[in-house]
């Protein structure tokens, strides 16, 4: 538990300038338009764990993947858009899952990564959007299967808050801002892992991500030259049916670190 404290205060250092942007005012579209992000998933090639902290604060962090397409379009994205009344209901939509955002009691779920669109409603809680008089609609989908190991839930949050901020006409985050708003998120989630899947969907290609042992975190992307055709021709992915939900694999690897167990 006090580490898991530690390394929210560590995450929430990192994100202190978010806080004050995400009070900014809004400039809300005249119309319903839908805004629209979308993202690759990706394949870890190695490092894995390496990017999670306690271990990335204690050691570094190195992981190299690949942002890669499924049958030729991407599979992950977010859609957000404007309602035409001003109730301040927030309409949220997650595959099968449904859920209506009145006011802030209805985020007090938000922590429990199987409640209906939990990962919605904390990206609602980072970008302080509740309470605010505004009435949008937030739908994410992807392509792959539940528990898929690619990445998809960190990048669904990466295409929610870039899809939400285009609605609510603030400035985009770059893509290392991008980042480090979704480890806010999973820490919201309770599902806090590393950083490579957030790196994974947001940069595109092949490139290697490293991180010193310091605090706050500083991740560097350095792209690894890779041809298109390759990963075409070289790679296929099967999926096994199994779907693990990665705050259970986050918490047994852990527990194992924290005891020096292997």
């Amino acid at each position: 538990a006090a580490s898991k404290a530690l390394v929210r205060k560590a995450v929430d250092r990192r994100n202190e300038r978010f806080d004050a942007y995400a009070l900014e005012g809004t400039t809300l579209p005249t119309s319903s338009k839908t805004y629209r992000a979308t993202a690759p998933a990706r394949i870890d090639l190695g490092g894995g764990w390496t990017d999670t902290p306690p271990l990335a604060y204690e050691v570094g962090g190195a992981v190299a993947n690949i942002a890669v397409k499924i049958d030729g379009q991407r599979p992950i994205g977010c859609d957000a858009r404007v309602l035409d009344e001003s109730s301040g209901v927030i309409l949220l939509e997650s595959g099968d899952s449904r859920a209506t955002v009145r006011g802030e009691q209805d985020l007090d779920d938000r922590r429990d990564p199987n409640a209906p669109c939990a990962l919605l409603k904390c990206c609602l809680a980072v970008r302080r959007v509740v309470g605010r008089g505004l009435s949008i609609q937030l739908r994410t989908w992807s392509l792959l299967p539940q528990g898929s190991g690619l990445g998809t839930s960190s990048i669904l949050a990466a295409c929610a808050l870039a899809a939400l901020d285009a609605c609510l006409g603030r400035a985009q985050l770059d893509r290392a801002e991008l980042v480090e708003a979704v480890a806010r998120v999973e820490q919201e989630l309770t599902t806090a892992g590393g950083y490579q899947d957030n790196v994974g969907g947001v940069y595109g290609g092949a490139k290697l991500s490293t991180s010193p042992a310091t605090l706050p975190l500083r991740i560097d992307v350095e792209p690894i030259p890779c041809e298109a055709r390759f990963i075409d021709e070289s790679v296929r992915l099967a999926y096994t049916g199994t779907c693990r939900l990665a705050k259970n694999l986050l918490d047994n690897v852990l527990q194992r670190w924290h005891a020096r167990r292997p």
